[in-house]
């Protein structure tokens, strides 16, 4: 069987969004003994899915509200702690070309503090936002394709590389094994994490590589991830907000980004999954410049590649950035195919297969 890679970006999680009223406004209005919070925005109206970068603000202020109108103004409350970093993060967003370029100015600028509430903002955000909406639903549709006669039968033949932080993969695997625990459900995935990595054997198996790490916090003893997914229970945004703002080092927040530094382990590791890959199939990513170094190291480990996907709504514009990222012998000797494929309803499945 041929080896295929897949490389997911944030286009692969966009999901669905109200094609009749794509923006719905939001008013909340809450009083109490101190003051009135009053809230009246818009945001992307999002069926299922979880939103793209110039989307993620809108989202973010969602959340922020959600949150407020469970708390009171006590200044101990974790939630209105939670809340207020969302809102700074929101705002800072805003004034920024997107939230890594914000990252990367607190990060160049030692501003370690407010890069950590950063990181612990995003995390909290895709946790709520995954707790309260749907999961994309091409998802589901890719597993129940691949899958052979038992949910455990995933095929030994794909490797899934993915820069996004969310869990959409999990959450949609969950439905087909019903297992409450999402530490289990990424063992059985071969889950592989930049920053905390539970995975010893790297075998020639399925797998899940998370390039920038994951929304997601871990027991630094156990390496169990603290379950967040399962519970849509209102006291689980006091437990979120709890988590986010414990500063023991013996919780761990898995999210990254592609400036910091991988390890040689986990580079040699990725690099031994995917150099066998003859076909990539490149879903909602536009290579962005941040992760230049990454890709390039993708794309010169798979010696055997012969054709390449893009499946995106505007695959034209990303045609230019994979020219660029090929190798000389993969350009003017394998003399690598690249196909576009426009429609985005459901995740190519490559004739390979």
């Amino acid at each position: 069987m041929a080896k295929i890679t897949y490389l997911l970006g944030a286009g692969a999680s966009y999901g669905l969004r109200d094609s009749t009223y794509p923006e719905k406004v939001i008013y909340i209005k809450k009083t109490n003994s101190t003051r009135i919070i009053s809230y009246n925005f818009t945001i992307p109206n999002i069926i299922e899915g979880l939103p793209i970068v110039n989307e993620l603000p809108g989202r973010m202020k969602y959340i922020e509200s959600i949150i407020r109108e469970k708390i009171s103004n006590n200044p101990d409350d974790d939630r209105l702690k939670l809340a207020d970093i969302i809102e700074w993060v929101e705002k800072e967003t805003r004034r920024h070309a997107t939230i890594d370029t914000l990252a990367k100015k607190l990060y160049i600028t030692g501003q370690v503090q407010k890069y950590n509430e950063l990181k612990r903002a995003i995390s909290a955000y895709f946790m709520l936002e995954q707790l309260t909406g749907h999961v994309d639903r091409r998802y589901d549709s890719f597993f129940a394709s691949i899958l052979g006669e038992e949910a455990t039968s995933l095929p030994n033949n794909i490797s899934i590389l993915s820069w996004n932080y969310d869990c959409q993969l999990e959450l949609a695997y969950k439905e087909y094994l019903r297992i409450p625990s999402l530490s289990k459900l990424q063992e059985i995935l071969s889950v592989r994490n930049k920053l905390f990595n539970t995975q010893s054997s790297y075998d020639n198996k399925f797998a899940v590589i998370k390039l920038n790490g994951s929304a997601l916090l871990y027991d630094k003893f156990s390496k169990e991830c603290i379950d967040t997914h399962f519970n849509n229970d209102v006291e689980h945004i006091k437990y979120i907000s709890s988590l986010m703002l414990n500063h023991s080092p013996d919780i761990i927040n898995a999210l990254s980004f592609a400036w910091e530094k991988y390890s040689p382990d986990f580079i040699s590791k990725l690099e031994c999954t995917i150099k066998d890959s003859e076909s990539l199939v490149i879903i909602g990513y536009s290579f962005p410049y941040f992760n230049r170094e990454i890709d390039k190291m993708i794309f010169s480990s798979m010696t055997n590649l012969k054709k390449i996907y893009i499946q995106d709504a505007n695959p034209d514009r990303i045609e230019q950035s994979i020219t660029n990222l090929l190798t000389p012998i993969q350009r003017n000797i394998n003399k690598v195919e690249i196909h576009k494929l426009y429609d985005t309803t459901q995740f190519y499945l490559p004739p390979e297969l």
